[in-house]
């Protein structure tokens, strides 16, 4: 079973009763009263909210820097500010709705993966990737159907025989463990297993 969530209109609703002061206000306050250069969000509807209601900061010349924490964690490992170590085992990713088919963000999660495990690739990933279940864009399907997508896709996941499944957003991470026999975790979660490991 696949569904696909209608995330675009939903988020077009919001972004349709944001005026262009409060955009405005919203990312002036960020950088002049916080100083912050630079935004990480770890929930990918936050990036993607943030990114397409920011072109009227761009007007402004605010210039912030608006990341999701897999294209963060990607940037400090190719700086070297975290040295990540290498193991032996497999993994799988499950692209998130709307990070991947939301935001576009693909390859930096797999980049980061590729540094810590060897990922395997599946039949539906990226831009066909299998929605989780649970995403908060559906509001047509009942439980029970959400129960079964979940464990389609666990199916596919699990298929794979991987040691670990990594997602990058908490809402998969939490609707996956439902019915998961493999260990779930979140990419910053294997990250920091393999900071520690390098130090060791």
């Amino acid at each position: 079973m696949k569904t696909t969530t209608n995330f675009q209109s939903w988020y077009s609703t919001i972004q349709s009763n944001l005026s262009r002061r409060y955009k405005f206000n919203l990312f002036s306050s960020i950088k002049l009263f916080f100083g912050i250069r630079e935004k990480l969000t770890y929930e990918e509807r936050i990036l993607w909210f943030v990114q397409n209601n920011y072109e009227t900061g761009m007007e402004y010349n605010l210039d912030i820097e608006v990341m999701h924490h897999t294209q963060y964690l990607l940037k400090l490992a190719e700086e070297k500010k975290i040295n990540l170590k290498k193991n032996n085992k497999t993994v799988v990713f499950h692209d998130p709705c709307e990070l991947g088919r939301g935001s576009g963000v693909y390859e930096q999660p797999r980049k980061v993966l590729e540094m810590i495990s060897h990922v395997k690739s599946m039949k539906n990933e990226k831009n066909i990737s299998l929605c989780c279940g649970g995403s908060i864009g559906n509001t047509e399907l009942d439980y029970y159907k959400r129960d079964e997508i979940t464990k389609d896709v666990l199916e596919e996941l699990e298929n794979e025989k991987p040691d670990t499944l990594v997602t990058a957003c908490p809402l998969c991470k939490k609707t996956l463990n439902k019915f998961s026999k493999t260990e779930i975790v979140d990419i910053a979660e294997l990250v920091e297993v393999s900071m520690k490991t390098s130090k060791a």
